[in-house]
């Protein structure tokens, strides 16, 4: 059994040697997330609500109040939203567990894989 300083520095190699750096590609997850989130939020005419529950010293925006939209609009962009985020979160653990088996994915193979299951 391994101790811990070696388990340490076998994910420093492990992180430091993969084909894309795994903070960008934190970054990159987390950036679509929002963005995917705020989508939501907006379609759904939540913006006001949040900003006046976690900022309620800021003055809103006129463009964020909400936006009279159709019901199945907002179901549609809602389904939408989630299919894309449970998509992203596929493309995470395979890209995870691809650098932790030091082995390159293509983004390719990851999409497929994803829509697969």
């Amino acid at each position: 059994m391994m101790n811990r300083i070696e388990l340490k520095q076998e994910a420093k190699g492990v992180v430091r040697t993969a084909a894309v750096s795994a903070y960008l590609f934190a970054l990159l997850y987390l950036a679509l997330t929002e963005l995917l989130q705020g989508a939501s939020v907006y379609v759904n005419g939540d913006v006001a609500l949040y900003m006046q529950t976690y900022f309620p010293n800021v003055p809103i925006p006129s463009y964020l109040y909400p936006v009279a939209l159709p019901t199945t609009v907002v179901t549609l962009v809602a389904v939408v939203c989630w299919l894309l985020r449970v998509l992203l979160q596929g493309g995470w653990v395979l890209y995870h567990l691809g650098v932790r088996r030091r082995c390159l994915t293509p983004p390719s193979s990851t999409a497929s894989a994803s829509s697969a299951s």
